[in-house]
């Protein structure tokens, strides 16, 4: 007995000691700009249970993009290749927090044209917006953001 619960507790630590690689981190760093992207889209959808989870992905996961980019874990090929470019220039500033909020920001504004203009930048009626965002938030298939 005492030997099975040895090995499950090696089992346990081995899982747990997983560190996540540069790719790994960059596509946190996706993933954040995209969950703010469409939690921006369930705000304007009037869809508030959905834009508090989606903000609160775009959060977490942008908090861990920015420690690992601080910390030098994300290869520049990575920050290349696999960073959105909106999440990569603005990752300056006093504070994780500050960043994020201006990489919500961004991410926010990109989502907001979709809403807000037609297809030549041109802006449309306010009383599109919400089925205009109901609409890129289902293409975009942002409920399947985890």
């Amino acid at each position: 007995m005492k030997r099975v619960a040895f090995t499950c507790a090696l089992l346990l630590l081995a899982t747990a000691a997983h560190t996540q690689t540069s790719k790994e981190f960059a596509l946190m760093a996706r993933k954040s700009w995209s969950a703010f992207e469409c939690s921006y889209l369930a705000a304007q959808a009037k869809d508030q249970g959905e834009y508090g989870r989606l903000f609160n992905i775009g959060y977490e996961f942008g908090k861990k993009a920015i420690d690992a980019f601080q910390n030098i874990k994300i290869s520049k090929d990575d920050v290349l290749g696999n960073m959105p470019w909106g999440f990569t220039i603005n990752l300056a500033g006093p504070s994780p927090d500050f960043m994020l909020g201006v990489i919500y920001h961004a991410a926010s504004s990109n989502a907001e044209t979709d809403v807000t203009r037609d297809m030549f930048s041109k802006p449309i009626d306010t009383s599109l917006w919400q089925t205009n965002a109901q609409t890129k938030y289902q293409k975009t298939n942002c409920a399947l953001i985890q």
